[in-house]
Formats: C-alpha cells, structure tokens, sequence
C-alpha cells in the first residue's frame, strides 16, 4: 500500500504550485507497429477542452488498416524514477522505484491510468474503443513510460470508432489517486450514464433492500473438477456433487432467521441441470437431484415467507454444444467462420465443448423466455448474471449476427437494463465497468494484486492494488474488494479454496484481516463458498452485526482512501464520515481516540 504519511505530503504540497514550461499534454507520441516492417512515429496535437481536458483523438478513417498496435504516450505521462507512484484500470499500482522492466495490465476493469510524480499529477480517461486496448508500463533509463497499446489487428474489423483519449492534469488535493478516481466518477455520472444508487432505489424497492441486506449465495451443485484432466470431459461427464438441495437450502434460511440474519439477498447457484458449469444455456428444469422445480419453488416461497429477497445465478455466457438449446447458427464465430471457442481450459468445461455466446442472440433469443420462467417462479431479487463484467467481450463474425466488441457491450447493457427492469437491480461477477450504466452489484471487484507471489502472472514493477473502483463507484455500484474477501469472516482450508477457486483465496491469511478489508473497500458482505454450517453462520452474523451500522455508506460517494501507517487506513466519505482500520497488530492514535487492533471505527470526520 502506498504511504502517504511523509513524501507523498510534501509532493502534494508543491503539486499545487506545480507549472510547467511547456504544456506536457499539448502533444502525444504515437507509435504505429505493423507485422514485418519498421514501426512509425507520428506526432499529433492534443487540443484543450472546456473542463481543462488535453484531447488526444485519432479518427477511426485514418488508422492504418494493417498496422499491428498503435501506442500512444505524452511528455506528460511519462514519470520519472524517484517520489511518486502510478496507476492503471485494473487497478494495481507501483511506486516509481525501479530501472527496469515492464507490466501490462491484460484485465481491464476501468478505461483509465493515471499517475503522481515530482513534476505533476494526471489522469488519463480512455473514451472510446472499450475492449480494443491494454496498458502498459514500462520503465528504461530513469524513466517510466505509462500508456495505452491499442490492439488493432485483434478488433477483428475496420476500427469502428475514433481513438480519444483525455489528459487531465491534477494538483492540490486531487494530486493522489483518490482525486483520480474522482475525475473519472465525476465523467461517468456526465457521460457515462450511471446514476446514484440514493436515484435508482427511488423506483426500485429490491435495490434498496440489497444496500441493506447481505448477498448469500448457496451452491447446489458443481461438477467435480479435481484431479480430472479437462480434456477428458470431452469423452465422458465428470461426476456431480450435490453440496446442497432445496430442502437444505430450506433449512439453511430458516437457521439465517432464527439467528437474526433479517435482511439478505438469497441467491441459488448451480440450480440447472447437471449444476453449475453444466450444459449453459439450458436452465430449465431445475435439477431432480436438488428436488427440481417443485421444491425450488416452494423455497423460493418460503424465503419471501421470511422476509428474504429471492434470487438465482444464470449463466447467459458459455454455450455448451451438448445443451438442449444448442443452435449452430446462434454461436459466436471466429474470423475464419468456426464457432468460437470459450477461452478458459481451450474450450472444454466439464459439460463438454464450449462456445462464447452472441449477445445480440442470448438478448433477443434466451432471455426473455427465461426472465418469464423465472417469474413465475416467485423470483422477486437481483439476478445475478455470470462473468458478463468479468472478462471483455468477444466479437462475432456469424453471418446473421455479426457484431463488434462494441456492440456486444450494447447488447450486454440491454441485458443488464432488463434484469433490472425486471427484477429491480443487475449483478455479475467482477469490476469491469464497460457496462456499468447497468449493473448495480459484483460479487467482486479484483483477484489479487500483480504483486502477490502467488499471482500467476506476478510482476515486481507491482507494490499491490489500490481501492479505485469503490472509490469511483462506491454510491453506484455495490462491490466488495477481492475473491479472497468472498466468505470474508469463514475459516476455510487450503485444499477446499484451491479446489474451488485455483490460487485465488488465501492471500490474505485471517478471517479478521479479511473482515476488515471489505470494510475499509466500503464492501457490501458477500458469501458462497461456506457451507453454512452452524459455525459459518454465527461468522457471518458477527461480520453482518459490524456491516449494520456501515451500511448507510453503500449510498455514499467515497472522498478519499489514505494509508496512515503500515496496515492503517483511512476511508471517507462524501458525507462527512470515515472508517478507520487498523489491520496492523498494534494499537494506533488516530484524531484523539485509540484504535485497537484488528478493528475498525466510524467517525465523523474532523474536518
């Protein structure tokens, strides 16, 4: 974590008197690569905006049709080694400390980077081409060059859109990254098309329950993945295991009442035939193993019964070609025509081959039918919509249905609009905001830092992670930090998190440590890998006994996140409070009081 207590205060000090002799953004450097020749260099103006913006912009009609990448980079973001650190969208940061070496942020939650050194402070909001770009770090001779890689050969058609991207110098109190993420929230409530969440519970009553409810999630039933060769699955169907059914789904609601758990999202996982990672889209009948749609709805009944919101999680994303609702013609396809195959293990789950899907197709094909169903159902809860803000979208090449990645979002988004409209609020999986306009909830932001060892893609220009996302969306979107914070206060062993969620869970090592991270993230609590034994549920309830008197800042604009000693951290709000934790093993002063550790406080702010 970042350390602001010494230089970087004295930085933000002469930040405010920061003047340069020449305007750092009044011009870019773009690089254009291309398979088998030289790169190019080209210089292109960047004009000033009204709200003080320098606007890099690239008409799609003149990016060259066969280059590879286009980089693009200004004088004013380029750090130099020494005080200061940077910040890219998938929000983890590094301080300017090194002298060689290279990070690409490949997960692209946010479409901005931004950085703070000893000549200045900026942001960078990428406006167009969401899905067509990484960023990258890279520092060589004292000098850190910090930009987007626009990936022009992978959009997959002519570049459909221009390439804009804005500067905004920062300096005073938004010189550090909490001003970043400002910026950024202050132009997507303009542009973006998001709202408050205080604006949208005005006219949904599920959504308001949500901000004061915890989301509970109860799996059903999982294919067995551990120590089969994936491969295999092609061959034959992995057995099933049976975690729960809709009697103990039942029972486990009725000891979340009887404990005093009265306000909490329900949600069924894996309820489809053959359960979770089965054969997608198919989500009807609701598995016999589980009691099928006789005693799904008679759960569902009974939750509303006890004051729940009833929920389930569906999977509109993977198409598996063994599903009963399997179309050749409604599959995504690849440049050269073929079905495209899902990314993760190269195309093979455990209930076979799969595809990505269409969205145009799934929006106008499946989920009308299957929000009807869902309906008469009894559902009345947020519909939690697998990894549509997990991953960015492909494109699709199908003759019927070609799409962009562009698009796709829009067809995504529309999707996102009817869970709500329908069911009052829209959930997925992770951070990525490419539509946001539409989603209320993640069930996380981020997996760990880049800098964790256990990081299969580790990097050591990487110092951790930072809190951007909540800072931008805290009071939008209702999120809670990592994977490893699902489940926050349940004890868990090594085997049981690996087996269900590869290297991903135990990062951080305490249930304490956990707890006080999803607070300090402003985080809404959320579970789904706890079995709910008796002792899990007493956890929860003493993690949902804390969150109660936090809870009113789901509605709340964060202000600012510092760091004030090692494991100390302070997060306020727009409203004039603030959440001290103290993760450290020492007790610390803060503003008069003593904060003990492993603990948090609200406060009102002093100033």
């Amino acid at each position: 974590m970042i350390s602001l207590r010494l230089h970087f205060a004295a930085l933000g000090m002469a930040l405010c008197g920061w003047i340069f002799a020449e305007e750092p953004f009044a011009e870019a450097e773009v690089h254009v690569g291309y398979h088998g020749r030289a790169e190019e260099v080209k210089r292109v103006p960047c004009i000033q905006q009204a709200d003080g913006a320098w606007r890099f912009e690239w008409k799609a009609i003149d990016i060259p049709r066969d280059a590879w990448y286009i980089d693009v980079f200004t004088k004013g973001s380029d750090l130099p080694c020494g005080e200061g650190y940077w910040v890219l969208g998938d929000c983890n940061y590094g301080r300017l400390t090194r002298t060689k070496g290279e990070h690409e942020a490949t997960r692209q939650r946010m479409p901005i980077f931004g950085g703070v050194s000893a000549k200045g402070a900026f942001v960078a909001i990428q406006k167009t081409l969401r899905g067509e770009f990484t960023q990258k770090v890279r520092v060589k001779d004292g000098v850190y060059r910090l930009g987007p890689r626009y990936k022009i050969d992978k959009i997959e058609f002519d570049p459909y859109d221009d390439i804009v991207i804005d500067y905004y110098p920062l300096a005073g109190g938004d010189a550090n990254y909490s001003g970043m993420a400002r910026t950024y929230r202050k132009y997507m409530l303009a542009e973006g098309g998001v709202k408050p969440l205080k604006e949208k519970i005005r006219t949904s009553p599920q959504l308001a329950y949500s901000t004061e409810s915890i989301f509970l999630r109860c799996k059903f039933g999982r294919s067995v993945r551990k120590g089969i060769d994936h491969r295999k699955f092609l061959e034959q169907k992995p057995p099933m295991n049976i975690d729960h059914t809709f009697d103990d789904f039942m029972d486990i609601m009725r000891r979340c009442r009887r404990i005093g758990l009265d306000k909490v999202d329900m949600c069924m996982v894996g309820w489809q035939p053959d359960g979770h990672d089965g054969p997608f889209p198919d989500l009807f009948p609701p598995d016999a193993r589980f009691g099928g749609e006789a005693k799904m709805r008679e759960a569902i009944a009974l939750g509303k019964e006890l004051g729940y919101r009833m929920s389930v999680h569906v999977n509109w994303h993977n198409y598996q070609l063994k599903s009963r609702r399997y179309r050749e013609e409604d599959v995504c396809r690849n440049l050269e025509g073929a079905p495209r195959e899902y990314a993760i293990f190269k195309g093979i789950l455990p209930a076979g081959r799969v595809y990505d899907c269409c969205w145009e197709v799934m929006c106008n094909r499946y989920v009308d039918s299957d929000i009807a169903t869902l309906l008469d159902y009894g559902v009345n809860g947020m519909l939690h919509m697998d990894v549509m803000s997990a991953e960015d979208p492909m494109p699709c090449h199908a003759p019927r249905h070609p799409n962009t990645r562009g698009d796709m979002i829009r067809w995504q988004t529309a999707i996102g609009e009817k869970a709500r409209r329908y069911f009052g609020g829209s959930s997925s999986e992770s951070g990525y905001d490419h539509f946001a306009s539409a989603l209320d909830n993640v069930l996380y932001v981020a997996w760990e830092p880049r800098s964790h060892p256990g990081h299969p893609k580790g990097n050591p220009l990487v110092d951790g992670m930072l809190p951007i996302f909540p800072l931008v969306y805290n009071g939008i979107i209702m999120s809670q930090p990592y994977y490893a914070t699902i489940d926050a206060p349940c004890h868990r062993s090594k085997d049981e998190m690996l087996s269900e969620a590869f290297h991903a869970f135990l990062w951080i090592q305490t249930p304490e440590e956990r707890v006080l991270k999803v607070f300090e993230w402003g985080g809404r609590p959320m579970f789904y890998y706890t079995m709910y034994t008796d002792g899990d549920l007493a956890a929860i309830k003493g993690m949902y006994d804390q969150w109660k008197s936090l809870r009113h800042l789901q509605l709340e604009f964060m202000h600012e996140h510092v760091e004030l000693a090692p494991g100390v951290t302070v997060t306020r709000y727009e409203n004039g409070e603030e959440v001290v934790c103290n993760a450290s093993n020492e007790p610390c002063a803060y503003q008069g009081e003593t904060i003990a550790p492993l603990s948090h406080r609200l406060r009102r702010s002093a100033k």
